[in-house]
């Protein structure tokens, strides 16, 4: 598995890094998490979804972009499933978007766990 550093920043604007090494991945302000926010505005688990620009810069038969706001939108209307079903979803979408997928561009992501 490929490893994926986290940098967060806290509401003070300190960043801190940690590496993601297994799935599910858990964070929020629960002790159980394996990364604990001590932030007011972090659910007791929270979700993270991580891509690269592959993902957004995927076209369709016009020219035009999946896009952020197209990924916001598929990523909210499954935010209650799980990591894994997040994922599918959000790759079923990409497919029926674009009628060619493109070579030019690597698509990575992961769904990190959501509860």
């Amino acid at each position: 598995m490929s490893e994926f550093r986290l940098n967060v920043r806290d509401h003070t604007g300190r960043i801190s890094s940690t590496s993601i090494d297994h799935f599910p991945f858990t964070l929020g302000r629960g002790l159980e998490n394996d990364l604990v926010l001590v932030e007011p505005s972090v659910s007791r688990k929270h979700a993270l979804f991580l891509y690269t620009d592959g993902l957004v810069e995927v076209e369709n038969k016009p020219g035009e972009q999946f896009g952020a706001s197209r990924l916001k939108e598929t990523l909210v209307e499954r935010r209650h499933d799980d990591p894994v079903a997040i994922r599918r979803h959000t790759l079923k979408a990409l497919d029926s978007f674009s009628v060619v997928q493109s070579s030019s561009d690597r698509l990575t992501l992961a769904s990190v766990c959501r509860e």
